[in-house]
C-alpha cells in the first residue's frame, strides 16, 4: 500500500496531468471554431507530450481506483478525439491506445467504454493513410489491442482475419522498399495467426513459402546476382486473389439468367421489383459470409482514391462485401431493365405510370425529361437530371412520412442535403427506408468513403463519361421507385 506521502505526490502529478491536457486543448482552439482544432500549430512533441500525459493519469487513478477521476478524464479524452479528422488520425489512434495499460480497470469501473474505445479505434483506422512502415506497426499494435477488447470469439476471429490482411500488405511494402527481413517477419507472423487461430494451414503454407522464397532472393542478392522483387510481389497479391475468387464465387442474389427468367411470368414487373426484399443488403448475411470463411478473407484493408487521387479511407471485409451485393444489384437491375425494354415494357409511359402511382403528390415533370433521355440511350443528360431530382424526391418523402428536412446554416433557415438525410446518426430516416435500402443508397450515392458515392461525385464535377452509363440510369430509377415506396408504416 502507498505510503500518505506516495498518493498525495501521485495524485498531483495527475492533477498536474490534467492541468496539461487542458493548457493543449485550450490553445489548440484559439483561432478556430468550436468543432474543431487548430492541429497544426502543434509539434509532434506537443501531441505526444499530451498523449503520455493521458497515459500517465489513467494509471495513477487505476493504481488508486479513483473511478470518478477516470470517468472524467475519459470524457474529455473521447470529446477531444471526436475532433480528429483524416490529417491526424495518427494522434488519434495513440491517444485512444493511451489507455492500453489501464483499460481493464477502466472498462470494469465503466463497461460503456468498452464499446466507445472499439468504435473510436474502427474509425480512426478507417481514416488513416497508409502509406510507409511506421503506419503499418501503428495498425498493427492498434488491431492487437481491439483484440484484447473483443468480447466474443466472433470479434477475436474477425479480427484475426484483418490483421492477416495487414501484415501481407505491409510485407509487401517492406518488400517494395527493401527491408526484407521485416517483410520475412510480418509475413512469418501472418502465417502462425492463419494457422494456430484461424486453422487455415493452407494460407499458412502458402505465407510460410513465400518466406523461403523472399530467403532465397535475398541470398541471390548477397551473391550479386538480379534478383526479381516482382515475382515475390506478384505471388503475395495471388495469395490475397485467391481468397477474392473464394469470397466471389458465392452470389448474394441470384444469377441474372435466373432472375430474367423469373420475371418473365410477372406481369406487373415493376410492382414485384419494389417488394423484392432481395435487392437490398441483408446484414445478418453479410455478417454470416464474413464469419464463415476462414484465413484471408478479401484484400483488405485497401484503400479508396477519388477521382483526383485523394486517399478516401480503407475498407474493412464487411464492407467489401457489401460492396459485392451492390455490385449484384447494379448488374441485376441493369440488365432486368434492359430486357424489359427489348420487349416493351419499359418504356416512357410505364415508367412515368408508375411513379405518379407511387408518389402523385411529386412534381415530376423535370424527372420524365430524365426519362425520355434514359429511353433514348443518352445517359449523360439522363442521370444528371435524375440524381439531383432522387435527392429532391428523397426529401419529399421524408419530409411526407412526418421528419422535417429544414436545418439552420450559419443562422439561415436552409433543406437538408441527401448526405444529412442518409447519415447513420439519422435513424429515423433508416425506420422510413429499411436499413437494407439506406444502406444501398448511402454506398452507392452518397458516401465519399466509397467506390460508388455517385451523387457526391456530381456535385463536384468529378463524373466522366464513362461512369454515365446504362448502370447507373438504372439503379437511378430503380432508387427512386424504391424511396416513393415507403410509407411511414411499411419500410421495404
Amino acid at each position: 500500500m502507498a505510503s500518505k506521502k506516495d498518493y498525495q505526490a501521485r495524485m498531483a502529478h495527475a492533477l498536474l496531468c490534467e492541468s496539461q491536457i487542458k493548457t493543449f486543448q485550450n490553445t489548440s482552439l484559439e483561432g478556430s471554431d468550436s468543432s474543431s482544432l487548430d492541429f497544426f500549430q502543434k509539434s509532434p512533441a506537443d501531441w505526444m507530450a499530451v498523449i503520455n500525459a493521458y497515459k500517465e493519469a489513467f494509471a495513477i487513478y487505476a493504481d488508486f481506483n479513483k473511478e470518478l477521476h477516470a470517468k472524467a478524464l475519459w470524457r474529455t479524452l473521447h470529446d477531444f478525439f471526436q475532433t480528429f479528422d483524416l490529417f491526424t488520425s495518427d494522434f488519434g489512434i495513440h491517444l485512444l491506445l493511451s489507455v492500453r495499460e489501464s483499460y481493464q480497470w477502466l472498462i470494469d469501473a465503466s463497461p460503456e467504454i468498452r464499446q466507445q474505445l472499439d468504435q473510436g479505434l474502427r474509425r480512426a483506422i478507417q481514416t488513416k493513410l497508409f502509406a510507409h512502415e511506421m503506419d503499418f506497426w501503428l495498425l498493427l499494435n492498434t488491431r492487437d489491442f481491439m483484440r484484447n477488447l473483443a468480447e466474443t470469439e466472433n470479434e477475436r476471429r474477425s479480427l484475426d482475419q484483418e490483421q492477416c490482411q495487414t501484415l501481407i500488405l505491409g510485407a509487401q511494402l517492406s518488400f517494395h522498399c527493401g527491408n526484407w527481413p521485416n517483410a520475412e517477419s510480418w509475413l512469418r507472423r501472418a502465417a502462425q495467426i492463419s494457422k494456430d487461430r484461424l486453422g487455415n494451414d493452407t494460407e499458412a503454407g502458402h505465407l510460410l513459402q513465400m518466406i523461403s522464397t523472399i530467403a532465397g532472393i535475398r541470398d541471390q542478392s548477397r551473391q550479386n546476382h538480379s534478383p526479381e522483387p516482382s515475382n515475390i510481389v506478384q505471388s503475395l497479391e495471388g495469395i490475397l486473389q485467391r481468397s477474392l475468387q473464394q469470397q466471389y464465387a458465392q452470389r448474394f442474389l441470384p444469377s441474372v439468367d435466373e432472375l430474367v427468367a423469373e420475371y418473365a411470368e410477372k406481369t406487373d414487373k415493376f410492382a414485384k421489383l419494389i417488394q423484392d426484399k432481395r435487392f437490398t443488403i441483408h446484414s445478418d448475411l453479410i455478417d454470416e459470409r464474413v464469419l464463415r470463411y476462414n484465413g484471408l478473407l478479401s484484400r483488405l484493408p485497401s484503400q479508396i482514391q477519388d477521382n483526383n487521387g485523394n486517399m478516401r479511407g480503407m475498407i474493412g471485409n464487411r464492407e467489401q462485401l457489401i460492396i459485392q451485393v451492390i455490385i449484384e444489384i447494379v448488374e441485376s437491375i441493369t440488365l432486368l431493365f434492359q430486357s424489359w425494354q427489348a420487349e416493351g415494357y419499359l418504356n416512357e409511359q410505364s415508367i412515368n405510370n408508375t411513379l405518379y402511382g407511387l408518389n402523385p403528390n411529386y412534381s415530376w415533370d423535370i424527372y420524365r425529361v430524365g426519362i425520355a433521355r434514359y429511353i433514348q440511350g443518352d445517359f449523360i443528360s439522363a442521370i444528371h437530371v435524375m440524381i439531383p431530382q432522387f435527392e429532391n424526391i428523397l426529401r419529399h418523402v421524408i419530409r411526407n412520412n412526418g421528419i422535417p428536412t429544414k436545418k439552420l446554416h450559419k443562422s439561415k433557415p436552409g433543406e437538408q442535403l441527401i448526405n444529412d438525410l442518409i447519415n447513420p446518426q439519422n435513424t429515423e430516416v433508416q425506420q422510413i427506408l429499411g436499413l437494407g435500402l439506406y444502406e444501398v443508397i448511402y454506398w452507392y450515392f452518397v458516401s465519399s468513403d466509397s467506390i460508388f458515392g455517385y451523387r457526391h461525385k456530381m456535385a463536384h464535377g468529378w463524373m466522366d463519361s464513362a461512369s454515365c452509363n446504362a448502370e447507373l440510369a438504372a439503379m437511378t430509377l430503380w432508387a427512386t421507385m424504391r424511396v416513393c415506396a415507403c410509407s411511414s408504416s411499411t419500410s421495404i
